[in-house]
């Protein structure tokens, strides 16, 4: 169970952890990749035991402890509300960008305000048994998705340890299902229709946002840009 997981994370490691990311091209903001990252850090002496479980946590996870999951969805969820006032702009300048870049859209359905409302509806939905065999059906679906999508390595370590550490990451993914799929992005097209969006919320406190389109960041006119930015934040807005 996630017990034992735990007691044998931290006796070998520095802890495992895992997230998901978006990047937006360069050249083209309507352009995306996406990314699951899954990371750990051990002594050196520990570099096997590491990389064994993190290739048993992608490919073994289990999600049939119903209970935890539960407790899970709940605590993401007092979470949210309660830190609703302490990120209250950051909400508003993701509720505002909504829809401008395939990213900013991902952010808000991830990490804004549409999230927090998601979670509250989930955790609703967690008290019955179809709702926990629906999570854990969704669950093991996107564990064979991601077991079968393209992949990279890092590996940050001691000149010395370098070549173990690497043997033993390549060691431990032949472990993992063959590559089955290639890595594509994700082109949303030019289309942008701006709104107007108001959210009410459990805090004392109101928060308003504008964002504005601009250039991509290889643009020439991008650096002029992130300057004013930061002086009309530094001298004009605070």
């Amino acid at each position: 169970d996630y017990m034992t997981q735990q007691a044998r994370q931290s006796a070998y490691t520095g802890g495992l952890s895992a997230s998901v990311g978006a990047r937006t091209s360069i050249d083209d903001p309507n352009t995306d990749r996406h990314m699951f990252t899954l990371r750990g850090k051990a002594l050196a002496r520990n570099t096997d035991a590491m990389t064994d479980m993190l290739v048993r946590t992608l490919a073994q996870a289990r999600f049939d402890e119903s209970d935890r999951l539960v407790e899970l969805i709940a605590q993401m969820r007092a979470q949210d509300e309660s830190r609703i006032t302490d990120i209250g702009h950051q909400l508003a300048l993701m509720a505002a960008a909504d829809g401008m870049t395939p990213v900013s859209s991902l952010n808000e359905q991830s990490s804004g305000l549409t999230a927090i409302a998601d979670h509250k509806a989930l955790d609703a939905q967690l008290h019955s048994r179809t709702g926990t065999d629906y999570l854990r059906a969704h669950f093991e679906a996107l564990q064979q998705a991601l077991l079968s999508a393209p992949r990279r390595v890092a590996v940050v370590s001691e000149r010395a340890h370098a070549v173990d550490a690497t043997t033993a990451i390549t060691e431990a993914l032949k472990h993992l299902p063959p590559i089955s799929s290639k890595a594509a992005r994700t082109a949303a097209g030019n289309g942008f229709a701006p709104t107007n969006l108001a959210w009410v919320v459990n805090s004392p406190v109101s928060f308003c946002a504008k964002v504005f389109r601009a250039p991509a960041q290889g643009h020439a006119d991008t650096p002029a840009l992130m300057v004013l930015a930061q002086l009309l934040r530094s001298n004009f807005l605070h």
